[in-house]
């Protein structure tokens, strides 16, 4: 919506050169995706509020709001988000979705978004035995599970993902992946067997831990080009840093 925002009020200005990014999600199709691809390519990002500066500053700046109007006991409305931003130094334009507007942001078929042609590459994939291998996608950034792969009818599972282990998205390893990814302007996604072998390329990145990880990332290796290296030397490469 934010990216349809901004076409729709830049309508006179060559975005030819402009990148969009834009967080994973998960939608069927909808007339504002097809209007935004047909204008430009947008770069998608798994777990961009983790990997992406862009990404994280605009959730960063969605949160600071909602706790900004709730401390002043504020209702969300227009007037009101100004108001809580006025005294800063940057600039706050506010807008907000019509009715109107919301009519190109519904489903028009129960078809998915495919949003794989427009992943940011590289990629850099977290392979750990044990807890990532049945790993279905979901919404990384809230946890939920919205984000789910299509069923062979195009509509999202309702299966739930395997839950990730807090301890280990708190991990060292987890924390450099997504270091790296920063590094590289990358995408960051916990690899799944199910979802991703189709869609890896020629310089991605395979992290594994464990044997059977590291099996993958050595099939993979002899038909693309990836960087494929263990937790531990993705820290050391970090680190050094």
């Amino acid at each position: 919506m934010t990216a349809q925002n901004y076409l729709y009020n830049n309508s006179n200005v060559n975005v030819g050169n402009t990148e969009f990014h834009i967080d994973a999600f998960s939608s069927r199709q909808t007339r504002a995706w097809d209007i935004l691809v047909n204008k430009v390519k947008p770069k998608v990002f798994w777990r961009g509020d983790e990997c992406n500066p862009f990404i994280a500053c605009a959730d960063i700046i969605a949160f600071l709001t909602d706790i900004k109007l709730h401390s002043q006991y504020l209702k969300l409305y227009r007037y009101n988000i100004a108001k809580v931003w006025k005294n800063y130094s940057f600039k706050t334009s506010v807008h907000y979705a019509t009715h109107n507007a919301l009519a190109i942001h519904a489903w028009y078929t129960d078809k998915a978004i495919d949003v794989w042609p427009y992943i940011a590459k590289p990629t850099v994939f977290l392979a750990i035995d044990g807890i990532i291998h049945d790993h279905q996608t979901r919404n990384v950034d809230n946890g939920d599970n919205t984000n789910l792969p299509p069923t062979s009818t195009g509509l999202p599972s309702t299966e739930k993902p395997k839950p990730i282990s807090k301890i280990f998205a708190k991990s060292p390893v987890y924390a450099a992946a997504a270091r790296y990814a920063f590094n590289l302007s990358a995408s960051f996604k916990l690899f799944s067997r199910y979802e991703d072998i189709a869609h890896i390329r020629d310089h991605d990145v395979f992290v594994y831990g464990g044997p059977q990880s590291e099996k993958i990332g050595r099939v993979l290796q002899d038909t693309l080009r990836i960087n494929l290296m263990s937790g531990l030397e993705l820290r050391d490469k970090v680190e050094k840093v």
